[in-house]
């Protein structure tokens, strides 16, 4: 199993404290965003905790497989009876009252002198799930009135194009008054998103939706960069398998709700590898749980990145919570919400 370690990082109240001030429009910081290397300087560990935690893991018989680019998470892959035996704690299988299974250690623990040195190690007592969301990706059906809507939009404009069932480009750039806009910077911005579980956008479906609500920008679906991390799903048609199980439903909705109305911007995608239930085993000595930390340790690794990415995150599983949700969730919480609130490049 692969077991990721997130060091202590080493200036963090440096960095939100930059965060807000180049989020203040009043501030005179703001808009001057950090580089990636000014990110790295601020939250790589000391010498001290590096020193420390590789001395730890090498009185173990332990190598690291990778590190994040600022070394503060570090990768392992480990026997799970071995990972046991580090951590001091032993793996349960848990399932959701809706059949979906995890494998967690409820508790763990570390030698003393690395209670300073340490804020996580995951997989273990985070009962953070992927979940597939309900989706209205696009389907050609004509107009449709909505019954549910009892008050329509009083402005004539807006009622026009935000009255039916459907949400269109058209409403979104007439509801933002964006209809219209010419990008002056497409060249620098782009605009990204993320994909787990089996997801990943189809060329063709796209093309139909911009065909129909932006056809003077249907090249772009089939022009638009798919990256694909951890063994994710490639560029591919979906089998018959996948089409039944509506794979691919949030990924079209992404692409096509971006694509809709940012005419110019150029849109990437993001489709990452694994997915839960992992049940760690001899035979399963790859982690598919936490494909989350994959990504966000990937993108940390890169020196450009888009000004705006949509990044679905996992969901809590609610129950359970009283003796696993412990203070090392909010610690694992600290380190994601950094890609999330604060990173942000030139």
């Amino acid at each position: 199993m692969q077991l990721q370690i997130g060091l202590k990082q080493s200036n963090f109240p440096e960095l939100e404290k930059q965060l807000y001030e180049v989020s203040d429009p009043a501030h005179p910081k703001y808009g001057q965003h950090l580089s990636a290397d000014e990110v790295e300087e601020l939250v790589k560990p000391t010498k001290e905790t590096s020193d420390l935690v590789y001395e730890w893991l090498g009185d173990n018989g332990i190598v690291p497989t990778s590190y994040s680019a600022a070394k503060d998470w570090i990768t392992v892959a480990l026997p799970i009876r071995d990972i046991e035996r580090l951590l001091d704690t032993e793996y349960h299988v848990f399932e959701h009252k809706n059949g979906a299974k995890v494998a967690r250690a409820p508790s763990w623990s570390l030698p003393n002198h690395l209670h300073d040195h340490i804020d996580t190690i995951q997989p273990t007592n985070s009962f953070f799930r992927a979940r597939k969301h309900a989706s209205q990706a696009f389907v050609d059906v004509g107009i449709l009135s909505d019954p549910s809507i009892q008050h329509y939009p009083t402005n004539s404009g807006i009622g026009a194009v935000c009255n039916t069932s459907s949400v269109t480009p058209q409403c979104f750039e007439t509801l933002y008054k964006t209809k219209g806009y010419k990008p002056r910077a497409a060249g620098r911005n782009k605009v990204a998103f993320t994909n787990y579980l089996g997801e990943h956008p189809l060329r063709t479906d796209g093309e139909l939706f911009l065909k129909k609500f932006r056809p003077d920008d249907v090249s772009v679906a089939q022009k638009f960069p798919q990256l694909t991390l951890a063994d994710g799903p490639g560029d591919a048609p979906l089998t018959a398998e996948e089409i039944a199980s509506g794979t691919s439903k949030e990924a079209n909705l992404d692409f096509q709700a971006i694509a809709g109305i940012s005419y110019k911007t150029p849109v990437i995608s993001y489709s990452t590898g694994g997915s839960p239930p992992f049940i760690p085993s001899s035979s399963t000595p790859d982690n598919s749980n936490e494909p989350y930390l994959v990504w966000v340790n990937w993108l940390l690794s890169q020196k450009s990145i888009p000004r705006t990415t949509q990044n679905r995150t996992p969901r809590l599983m609610i129950e359970n919570t009283t003796t696993y949700l412990t203070n090392n969730i909010k610690q694992q919480q600290k380190h994601q919400n950094i890609v999330n609130k604060i990173i942000k490049y030139p």
